[in-house]
């Protein structure tokens, strides 16, 4: 693979409900600057939850470009995530190309 460039070209948000718990999903895709997706970066993310409190992970694409993060929590109220870094063995993270890198859910 040749050096180049990754960045954010997508964040989605969506929740389901398990018991009293929500259980909240993030997807994250990265993609190179062709746009072709890029497997094997990781994506660092920070998630607040619905009261404020705060969670952070950590994951690998796949062939696809995107990987999931999910959260469970009681919370009810705005869910929002934030792509605080992305990292590749050959290929350099270009935040300023980022399409998005943020996302909000209102979990009720």
């Amino acid at each position: 693979m040749p050096d180049g460039t990754v960045n954010v070209s997508a964040t989605d948000m969506w929740y389901t409900r398990a018991g009293r718990n929500y259980i909240a999903y993030t997807t994250v895709t990265i993609v190179d600057e062709t746009g072709s997706a890029v497997s094997h970066a990781t994506v660092a993310l920070v998630t607040t939850l619905g009261g404020g409190s705060t969670s952070t992970d950590s994951g690998t694409t796949g062939t696809d470009g995107s990987v999931t993060f999910s959260v469970k929590s009681k919370m009810t109220g705005t869910y929002r995530l934030e792509v605080t870094d992305v990292s590749h063995s050959s290929l350099t993270y270009e935040p300023a190309d980022n399409v998005e890198t943020s996302e909000s859910l209102t979990v009720p």
